[in-house]
């Protein structure tokens, strides 16, 4: 069983490895997509401040 943990906001040290692993996942997405998928790192750490999306 995974265990999943939910949180609301991110330290900067987890938004890092959080882009890292994000970018690494989808980028081969990115490249096969009609419309684009990937935020880019700007929108990313945007999502990762917002206390309103679960994380």
């Amino acid at each position: 069983m995974t265990k999943v943990d939910v949180t609301r906001l991110l330290t900067a040290e987890e938004v890092g490895t959080a882009w890292q692993l994000y970018e690494q996942q989808f980028t081969a997405l990115n490249t096969r997509a009609v419309q684009r998928h990937l935020m880019t790192q700007a929108e990313f750490h945007y999502v990762c401040q917002d206390g309103n999306v679960e994380k």
